[in-house]
């Protein structure tokens, strides 16, 4: 079933920009379709830059979402990121917005996500995502018995030193709250 989930949304993609291919009348090359996104999110276009060189952009898609929703998620996820794709390549590439980069929501996207694929622009999904959220990691901060509670993406963040996350009322820096077994 696993690999029936990956082949269904490969298909899917290259089914999707073929549809706004036809509509533009312009190629949307795309790299690697990956299916190792994790947490809440269910699917990701990335434009991944070697030095100076523009790569294709790859697509990364959500595998547990996927499996547990894959009608859903091949009808909306992945036009919805296929429409991310197409407005990078028509706006940012070809330069025909002549008011900046297009907002990754914005008018440009939600006109993709109707005229091409005739469907609804939504923001976000609505599948179950509690196995995502389950795991949090508690941090503190200076405010008397506050606890902040981080995703498993942040944590290791702030464990790789690559972020530090504050507090919103008193400004410091959340410190993970390691269990003392010494009391």
């Amino acid at each position: 079933m696993s690999t029936d989930c990956t082949v269904i949304a490969t298909k899917a993609v290259y089914k999707a920009l073929a549809q706004a291919e036809l509509v533009y009348g312009c190629k949307f090359p795309i790299g690697e379709i990956l299916f190792n996104l994790k947490g809440r999110a269910a699917g990701q276009v990335r434009y991944p830059v070697n030095g100076f060189v523009r790569s294709l952009p790859e697509m990364r898609f959500n595998f547990e979402l996927l499996k547990e929703n894959l009608d859903d998620f091949v009808r909306e996820v992945i036009p919805h990121e296929c429409s991310h794709l197409v407005v990078y390549r028509l706006y940012t590439l070809k330069k025909l917005n002549t008011r900046g980069r297009p907002k990754p929501h914005g008018l440009e996207w939600k006109s993709v996500m109707r005229d091409v694929y005739d469907l609804q622009p939504r923001v976000t999904h609505s599948f179950n995502v509690k196995k995502a959220e389950s795991q949090k990691f508690t941090y503190l901060c200076g405010c008397s018995g506050k606890t902040h509670h981080l995703s498993v993406i942040r944590h290791n963040k702030v464990r790789r030193q690559v972020s530090n996350y504050l507090c919103r009322s008193c400004g410091q820096v959340l410190e993970h709250q390691t269990v003392n077994i010494m009391q």
